[in-house]
């Protein structure tokens, strides 16, 4: 699992993920992740073209995630997961707690428009 940075402003967080989002790939990138994404308290969004496959613990590290930026007024965007990966994100119901989107243009919009 890698994570790339696209952009850390100051406005929000666009980072890509790229491998299985499993056990193993959670445990490569948490604190890296964590750092970029959560630690920013900016929204922020994953560009999620190259995961292939996401676990229970993938899920959960998204909810969490979710969870700790909503509450401090921001939002975490999903975008473009492929479909293994989109169906069990609406399984988890997931996309309940924060926005998935496969238009670039749409994940942008709303991680730069909300604000606390």
């Amino acid at each position: 699992m890698q994570l790339k940075i696209i952009n850390n402003n100051d406005a929000y967080t666009h980072v890509a993920l790229s491998g299985n989002f499993d056990c193993e790939g959670v445990a490569e990138i948490f604190e890296e992740f964590k750092h970029n994404v959560t630690e920013r308290n900016l929204p922020a969004l994953i560009d999620m073209t190259e995961v292939g496959f996401i676990s229970s613990l993938g899920l959960r590290t998204f909810f969490a995630c979710a969870r700790e930026l909503g509450a401090k007024g921001h939002v975490l965007v999903l975008y473009n997961p492929q479909p293994f990966v989109i169906d069990e994100i609406k399984l988890a119901k997931l996309d309940q707690e924060c926005p998935v989107t496969r238009d670039l243009g749409e994940a942008l919009r709303l991680v730069t428009e909300r604000k606390a």
